[in-house]
């Protein structure tokens, strides 16, 4: 839609979402990396210094090329991003989890965090148990130490606990052969993908949804940022953005 045809089109305050998509189809495709990265298929859960240069760079690229929308803090975030902030939104917005156990992984709190998040959220998870049997799961005495409060223990013994009692993917890095795990792994994520629902939208934007500004959910949605002046001239009123033109909206965006 040109500038000038955008200036003649007046929305009513009641307009129906069918209204608004028609006068903005096509305006809500996202233009920018940080844009697209909004919005998380699966979350790759780690410990960078034992995987992220293997099977968890693999993987996230095997993924991103079969058109699954991964998140790799290592990938997925940039400098001020805040970490936890940014690896939260990560996991709320996902539908399955890949936890790779490492040999270390249970020695990081910033990684049993992220598992016990998954579990609570009922994410569908898949372990990848990298050099490491599940029987040998257990917080690492770092962990212990570290941890905030006893509460916070008892969540990431729950969250070990349901990761040993779920089916996952074994590997050997010394005899292993890379390119089928991470395979394997890829057609098993697509087919959790296909069988689990989408977060609520509540789970997956929460500020988002405060909102009382149309253009903000554009510009949230990737619209071009020269465009949103020219769309305050046309006069576009919408009322308190519903879950319904938030959803048609993002449908637009990723159709």
């Amino acid at each position: 839609m040109s500038v000038s045809a955008m200036r003649r089109v007046v929305v009513p305050r009641r307009a129906s979402i069918s209204r608004v998509l028609s006068n903005y189809q096509g305006m809500a495709a996202p233009t920018t990396r940080k844009a697209a990265a909004s919005t998380v298929d699966v979350f790759l859960s780690h410990r960078g210094a034992d995987t992220k240069s293997t099977v968890a760079g693999l993987l996230y690229d095997r993924l991103a090329q079969m058109g699954v929308r991964p998140f790799l803090d290592s990938r997925s975030m940039e400098p001020g991003d805040k970490i936890y902030e940014r690896v939260d939104a990560g996991i709320r917005q996902s539908r399955v989890g890949v936890a790779i156990f490492s040999p270390r992984y249970c020695d990081s709190v910033s990684c049993l965090h992220e598992l016990a998040m998954m579990v609570e959220a009922g994410k569908k998870l898949i372990p990848i148990f990298y050099d490491v049997k599940p029987a040998e799961l257990a917080i690492g005495a770092a962990v212990s130490s570290a941890a905030e409060s006893p509460e916070d223990l008892a969540r990431y013994a729950r969250a070990i606990r349901e990761a040993k009692l779920t089916v996952g993917l074994t590997f050997d890095s010394k005899k292993g052969d890379w390119s089928d795990l991470v395979s394997r792994t890829s057609n098993v994520v697509l087919k959790c993908l296909k069988q689990a629902k989408a977060p609520p939208i509540e789970q997956r934007y929460p500020d988002v949804l405060k909102t009382r500004g149309i253009l903000d959910v554009l510009r949230h949605l990737g619209c071009p940022a020269e465009l949103l002046p020219q769309m305050n001239t046309a006069r576009f009123e919408v009322p308190l953005i519903s879950r319904g033109i938030f959803d048609d909206l993002e449908t637009l965006r990723h159709g």
